[in-house]
């Protein structure tokens, strides 16, 4: 799949470089499915599944949305994936960069 906001191909191969750390989000709005599902698919089509994983900016985001809200909404737009890719997104990736 292909977002209008993903990176021309001279930018793509900086993207997909190896990096400690890179963080991004969306605020300042509520968080919903619809509005989070382009964001967090471009996020792991240019990055992949190994080197994302989920996380909430609470306390700070509660004024937008619910923190149970925010999690369930990685659900549905992971459901897709296989088994091995959920747990890595919503667990084992954070074991492994936290050294958890």
């Amino acid at each position: 799949m292909h977002y209008p906001f993903f990176p021309s191909p001279p930018f793509a191969c900086l993207i997909r470089a190896p990096s400690p750390q890179f963080r991004a989000g969306v605020v300042g709005r509520e968080n919903t499915v619809d509005s989070i599902r382009p964001y967090v698919l471009c996020a792991i089509e240019a990055f992949g599944i190994e080197r994302c994983m989920f996380a909430s900016n609470f306390p700070v985001d509660k004024p937008f949305s619910r923190y149970d809200a925010v999690f369930n909404a990685f659900k549905p737009i992971t459901k897709d994936f296989s088994a091995r890719g959920q747990r890595a997104l919503f667990h084992d990736n954070a074991e492994r960069v936290y050294r958890l």
